[in-house]
């Protein structure tokens, strides 16, 4: 019997220029149950002129689910085993 991987949480910093409009080291959370293939996603404060925007972005969840990806076979690799980053788990 598999045992179930627990759900993740990531926390982190977005700096960027979207659609011309600035985006100064806002805060990213993202919880991703990768046994489910789901990623939950989160930026704030997001600048009002880019709310309608970011609605139907899934860039940034994209990349998430494929790094925490639950592999389906021994052949198959997530974005972490394939760009070979140590994670760091703190609590």
């Amino acid at each position: 019997m598999a045992v179930a991987a627990a759900p993740q949480r990531v926390n982190g910093k977005v700096t960027g220029v979207v659609n011309g409009v600035s985006i100064g080291d806002v805060d990213l959370h993202a919880y991703i149950v990768s046994q489910d293939g789901r990623v939950f996603t989160s930026i704030s404060p997001m600048p009002a002129a880019l709310g309608y925007a970011f609605q139907s972005l899934f860039t940034l969840s994209g990349g998430l689910e494929w790094l925490f990806a639950a592999p389906t076979s021994p052949s198959s690799k997530n974005g972490l085993m394939l760009s070979g980053i140590n994670r760091e788990r703190l609590s």
